[in-house]
């Protein structure tokens, strides 16, 4: 049976009608989705505050070297506590970003000699930064933009510098690694392979002069509190043993060896 051109047209409008209803309920959900997640943001990043400050008086209390045995139990167990609960706040909004998997790429050596370029103009002279010879080999690109993680570690190097008030030095290296399952899970992460970013801060006393030892727990309370507040946007790890070395873990580009 033929249809008339208004039967047509009537078929066409309901269509149409049916897709703008459609579209409305999605448009609606996204919303409501961003609300939920600015409302989630605001809620871990107050969540954040109040870690940085727990963290960071346990951690001046392990600074204590008349701490007594007990005590320091508690304050380990309490420091413990916080880095999983910033592990999970830094979960949570990833989920409420969406974990945001298609993130633009970037190249990891390109972007990290420019930010070092522009550190090296806005750091006073007593303090030197540089990339090592371990990170000479090219690192690929990775699933970040290349903005966010320049942010990441000027941040890093500004927060870190707090503490090199008499001069210093910055070294960054970064090594392609592939990480098994196990060793995923300890540092909260997932299996396969990643860019490890270590930038590690050396602290140098003046010539004739003893550096203080308030720089040395400045620089610890410091990289702490970095490693808190951005533990929702790049995962870090921080290793006092070694030195004073924060390790961002970038994910690597997926289909590049």
């Amino acid at each position: 049976m033929r249809r008339t051109p208004l039967q047509i047209a009537q078929r066409r409008l309901r269509r149409t009608r049916q897709l703008l209803r459609q579209r409305e309920a999605e448009f609606q959900s996204q919303q409501r989705a961003v609300a939920a997640g600015q409302l989630a943001a605001g809620i871990m990043h107050g969540f954040n505050n109040s870690l940085a400050a727990i963290l960071g008086q346990a951690d001046l209390q392990l600074l204590n070297p008349k701490l007594d045995s007990a005590t320091r139990g508690h304050a380990e167990a309490i420091v413990s506590a916080a880095q999983r609960m910033a592990d999970t706040v830094r979960q949570l909004s990833a989920f409420s970003r969406g974990n945001a998997s298609g993130a633009a790429c970037c190249s990891v050596d390109a972007t990290l000699h420019a930010t070092v370029s522009l550190l090296q103009c806005a750091l006073p002279r007593a303090i030197a930064i540089s990339v090592s010879h371990a990170a000479a080999s090219p690192s690929g690109e990775a699933r970040i933009a290349a903005d966010t993680l320049q942010f990441e570690l000027v941040q890093l190097v500004l927060d870190g510098c707090t503490a090199l008030r008499s001069g210093g030095r910055i070294t960054l290296a970064t090594t392609i690694t592939e990480l098994d399952a196990p060793t995923a899970r300890q540092h909260g992460l997932t299996s396969g392979h990643w860019i490890e970013l270590d930038v590690t801060f050396h602290l140098v006393s003046p010539p004739g002069q003893a550096r203080p030892r308030s720089d040395s727990a400045l620089l610890r309370q410091s990289l702490l509190l970095n490693q808190i507040r951005g533990a929702d946007r790049l995962r870090r790890t921080l290793d006092m043993h070694t030195g004073c070395t924060v390790t961002l873990w970038i994910p690597k580009r997926t289909g590049e060896g």
